[in-house]
């Protein structure tokens, strides 16, 4: 009965050691040391390694209700793999090291949790931005073949953002210097406004530069009126001057300097176009002048130098001084007629 008594107390003894030493921290060396008092588990070794548990991925996933940070070994891919409550990730399979560069290769967030699905960096901050490389001119200069797209901020010269298009670097927002050879184009569906600082053509030029259909409106002009015309227009000439040969403009229109308007010899008949101002008829018989509705202001010189009667007539019963029409009776004769926006008006001739 004794010895019963006295084993009973040897096992309940054990018992409470190896309580104790369960709920304790745990150390394992050869050194005999405690374990660090941050840690439930001190391994200290310079030989040997942690061996966690080995499995294969389908092992892995018949894991029973895994608790968060559970850490294995898969053996399918030889990687290691924890739980984060919902999904067994793989360590360090974010960011990839390849020898030479380390990189990510799907979408990456900073500054923030939910990133924009169509961006590959998306940087989020409401107090700060982001810095990219600030180097010379010279030092973008010795880039060695810089790709499409690359950008830096240059602190010498001139200062400012630059890019490179593949051919050259440009600054950002800044002007390109367009080579001559090739022509400056523009397509799309919008109407393009482009602005304009003082433009200086220097001397010595040669060549004519040359308007398409349509030309060019200046100031606040408007659409051409028809088209296959070629041409300038100054808007709103009552408060801007154009002036030709000078620089003090003090009409409208200031030429300082010869005029050379259009000038052809016509036999009749013939009907005056909006090429003609002076006409020589070298043959009796009649011109005859445009509709005057839609052309106020023009004006037309017509010289007889035939030994016969030229006539002058005019359309759509409209008028020359209020006759039907005008008769340069001898050679020599002329007469300058103007357009009054209904019928014609005579101004000159002899």
């Amino acid at each position: 009965m004794k010895r019963n008594i006295s084993f009973s107390v040897a096992i309940v003894a054990l018992i409470l050691t190896l309580s104790n030493q369960v709920n304790a921290q745990v150390a394992i060396n050869t050194t005999g040391d405690g374990p660090h008092g941050s840690a439930m588990l001190d391994i200290t070794s310079t030989s040997k390694g942690l061996l966690i548990p080995r499995m294969t991925e389908a092992e892995r996933d018949a894991i029973t209700n895994p608790s968060s940070g559970l850490l294995i070994y898969q053996t399918t891919n030889e990687s290691f793999y924890y739980w984060d409550g919902g999904t067994w990730y793989k360590l360090g399979s974010q960011w990839v090291n390849n020898g030479e560069n380390i990189y990510f290769p799907n979408r990456v967030v900073v500054g923030g949790s939910n990133g924009s699905t169509s961006a590959a960096l998306d940087i989020q901050s409401s107090t700060g931005g982001v810095l990219v490389p600030r180097m010379y001119e010279e030092e973008k200069l010795a880039i060695k073949n810089p790709v499409s797209g690359l950008l830096i901020y240059q602190i010498d010269n001139t200062t400012g953002f630059y890019f490179y298009n593949g051919d050259e670097w440009l600054s950002v927002g800044g002007v390109r210097t367009i080579n001559v050879n090739s022509p400056l184009t523009y397509s799309g569906g919008a109407t393009p406004t482009i602005s304009l600082a003082t433009v200086a053509v220097s001397e010595g030029g040669t060549g004519v530069t040359t308007f398409a259909t349509n030309g060019i409106l200046f100031g606040s002009g408007t659409s051409p009126l028809s088209s296959n015309k070629s041409f300038v227009r100054v808007g709103d000439a009552t408060t801007n001057l154009i002036g030709i040969g000078t620089t003090g403009p003090h009409s409208t229109l200031h030429i300082n300097g010869s005029i050379a308007t259009g000038f052809k010899a016509r036999t009749t008949p013939y009907t005056a176009s909006a090429t003609d101002n002076c006409i020589n008829i070298i043959a009796s018989g009649t011109i005859t002048l445009p509709t005057a509705t839609t052309i106020a202001g023009r004006n037309y010189t017509i010289k007889n130098t035939s030994t016969g009667n030229v006539i002058v007539a005019t359309t759509n019963s409209q008028t020359i001084d209020g006759a039907a029409t005008y008769t340069l009776s001898a050679q020599y004769k002329y007469v300058t007629v103007i357009s009054d926006g209904s019928n014609w008006l005579i101004i000159g001739g002899n």
